[in-house]
């Protein structure tokens, strides 16, 4: 029956510690799933107010008033925007591209001033946006300007970089430099 079955004599001693050392390692990843949970709670709890209050703020800029409320889910981040002609919260993803693009930008920003550190000396002072207006129309285009080169972002970030194929862009900015097959062609810097 020994052979039938494969039999061998467990070395209890060996035995015990493999156990002992699965309980502890059992312990370690209880342990730390606590601590991301408990951080994750902490940060949501800390920095979503904020970065829906941010969305408020700038969401009609962006939107020329259009927009105003904003809720964002704390558990799968989906953001509900108010929608006045249905008189209730509507998920992003119903709106056009265009808004939906909107929405996001707002989102990415206002996460952004979320989580400055509050001392101003300590936060970064810089942002950079990857092409934020290539969906956006002439209004929505203003809109995002005056927030970056006049608005809060502009308050708080004293260097904005925007990487854009739109050319007119330049004119907005004191500062720029043109791209071409990875050199510069042309800049623009003033002290």
């Amino acid at each position: 029956l020994e052979e039938e079955i494969n039999y061998e004599e467990i070395d209890v001693d060996s035995a015990e510690e493999e156990l002992k050392t699965a309980e502890e390692k059992k312990l370690e990843t209880e342990y730390s799933e606590k601590i991301v949970s408990t951080a994750k709670h902490n940060i949501m709890d800390q920095i979503l107010p904020k970065t829906e209050s941010n969305m408020a703020r700038f969401l009609p800029i962006l939107t020329n008033g259009k927009y105003k409320d904003v809720s964002i889910d704390q558990e799968s981040f989906d953001v509900k925007v108010y929608d006045s002609k249905a008189d209730e919260l509507k998920n992003k993803s119903v709106f056009s591209g265009g808004t939906r693009d909107q929405f996001s930008l707002a989102r990415r920003l206002s996460f952004g001033m979320a989580t400055l550190p509050q001392e101003r000396g300590r936060a970064p002072d810089f942002l950079f946006l990857d092409e934020p207006i290539g969906a956006f129309d002439q209004t929505r285009k203003e809109s995002l300007m005056e927030l970056l080169t006049r608005g809060e972002i502009a308050e708080n970030f004293s260097q904005i970089f925007v990487i854009s194929h739109i050319d007119d862009l330049k004119k907005e900015f004191d500062q720029h430099i043109k791209m071409e097959d990875g050199g510069i062609e042309q800049k623009k810097l003033e002290a």
